[in-house]
């Protein structure tokens, strides 16, 4: 069920223009992936803050690396 609902949010900002078209499981992954990491770092005890402090931060990066928006790119220097 977890997957069917990252999908439909997937898909739904995908048909509304918000997110950019891209396969499904790139996109579960990389939310997968946010979260599971966090999650880790959490369980490891080596965020400097309460889990909950990150919550808009992760929100915003995930929404960022779906959107259709133009991320600022960033060149090897």
């Amino acid at each position: 069920e977890f997957i069917y609902e990252v999908e439909r949010l997937v898909t739904g900002g995908v048909e509304a223009g918000e997110f950019k078209k891209q396969d499904f499981n790139v996109a579960f992954s990389l939310i997968c992936g946010t979260l599971g990491a966090i999650t880790f770092l959490n369980g490891e005890n080596v965020l400097e803050k309460d889990l909950g402090i990150y919550g808009q931060t992760i929100a915003d990066a995930i929404y960022t690396a779906l959107s259709c928006q133009q991320a600022l790119s960033h060149t090897p220097g």
